[in-house]
């Protein structure tokens, strides 16, 4: 099998994220923050080594910033609501601010707040999914109160030009939250220099980690904006009806998923080490390489086939950009071929998985769905290049 559904999970874990899974579960007997026994400070211990180092990774200024989620959609879904829903409760004029590339995680929590009385500009994009940083300081307003935007496509894989946004973000007073669902654990991310105010996360794409985890990056005093959408246990100020506001506590209600972070603890130093060690080179030779092979087989630049190739007909969302400026995750569409019959046939007679369908955006490629191919770090030259051949070839065939 080669596996390049890795925008949905990733596949397959490091054998040390199976291992930290089972050894937590097999070892650990407490609960963290709930005893004083040594099975809740082991507890306590594995999610402050995964706090860490998530941390750094994200080059964020203190390991307390890091909260952890159930998944990044709960982490979207904090940082969207708990920052809006506030404002709208003491009667203030709040505008949110999205692209039309953004996921369902973004789309719906957004929807959500519309309904309760904010106003929304999702900002078009290129082809591509690519936002220009005037098209956002143009739909910002007054009452603007959140901008939100994707790191990368999970669509097209073309990485925005955060940083920029970022920057006429703070020129106008208003907050950004980044959604690095598509980007954290392929490639470099710094929140400092990106300067964004809240950064989502999924613990199982790029960080290689279990389904079930996630999280949700404050700056430093940002997370008085932000209101708790959950309340509950923290086995701290248990004495208080009301919830801590010291940090991470304040977002981490509730018995947290503590063999979850085991592996994904193992998961984020496999990246640092692996991935972020070698400049995640590993990942960019695997996306050159397909890039390059669906070249000669008749693609050009712009990622349309040319007449009387293998390829006629076919065409990649957004283009072929180079491994430099984008994540490995390519949309694929066909003048006349169904992308679900060819997402089959490609699994079933060449053993290379892929997804087809929305993506949950429905709003990017025009609302068409396409087959979507994305790479992670354990996808190899040879996978890739014998990939990228299946792909043609099976479009070409049931042309």
């Amino acid at each position: 099998m080669i596996y390049l559904d890795n925008a949905s999970t990733s596949f397959p874990k490091p054998p040390e994220v199976i291992e930290a899974v089972a050894r937590c579960l097999a070892e650990v007997s407490g609960s963290a923050g709930r005893g004083a026994h040594a099975g809740a400070r082991r507890a306590a211990k594995i999610i402050d080594s995964c706090r860490d180092a998530v941390a750094e990774l994200l080059d964020a200024e203190r390991a307390e910033s890091i909260v952890f989620t159930h998944n990044a959609t709960d982490a979207l879904n904090l940082a969207i609501r708990g920052v809006i829903e506030p404002l709208l409760r003491r009667g203030e004029s709040v505008h949110v601010v999205a692209s039309a590339f953004d996921h369902n995680s973004v789309l719906r929590p957004i929807e959500c707040v519309r309904s309760l009385g904010a106003s929304v500009t999702i900002v078009d994009a290129g082809e591509g999914g690519i936002v220009a940083p005037s098209a956002v300081c143009h739909a910002i307003r007054g009452d603007t109160r959140l901008v939100v935007l994707n790191h990368a496509s999970n669509v097209t894989g073309m990485v925005q030009r955060a940083a920029e946004i970022a920057d006429a973000c703070k020129s106008r007073g208003v907050p950004l939250l980044l959604d690095a669902t598509q980007t954290l654990g392929h490639m470099a991310v710094s929140v400092r220099q990106l300067g964004v105010d809240l950064l989502a996360f999924s613990g199982h794409k790029g960080l290689l980690g279990p389904t079930g985890t996630g999280g949700l990056y404050f700056r430093p005093g940002f997370e008085d904006r932000v209101e708790p959408l959950r309340t509950g246990g923290t086995g701290t100020e248990s004495e208080s009806r009301t919830q801590p506001r010291a940090m991470p506590e304040r977002f981490e209600s509730g018995t947290i998923n503590v063999a979850g972070l085991a592996g994904l603890d193992a998961g984020v130093r496999w990246v640092l080490r692996e991935g972020a060690g070698g400049g995640f080179s590993r990942e960019r030779r695997a996306t050159a390489a397909f890039i390059a092979r669906l070249r000669e087989l008749g693609l050009d630049d712009s990622g349309r086939g040319e007449e009387r190739s293998a390829a006629q007909e076919l065409s990649v969302i957004g283009g072929l950009s180079p491994a430099t400026l984008r994540v490995g995750t390519f949309a694929f569409v066909h003048d006349s071929v169904d992308v679900h019959q060819t997402a089959a046939m490609l699994e079933s007679e060449h053993g290379v998985v892929t997804r087809a369908g929305l993506h949950c955006a429905p709003l990017a490629a025009g609302g068409r769905s396409t087959l979507r191919a994305s790479f992670g770090p354990m996808v190899g030259v040879d996978d890739a290049v014998i990939a990228a051949g299946a792909i043609v070839e099976v479009f070409g065939a049931m042309a």
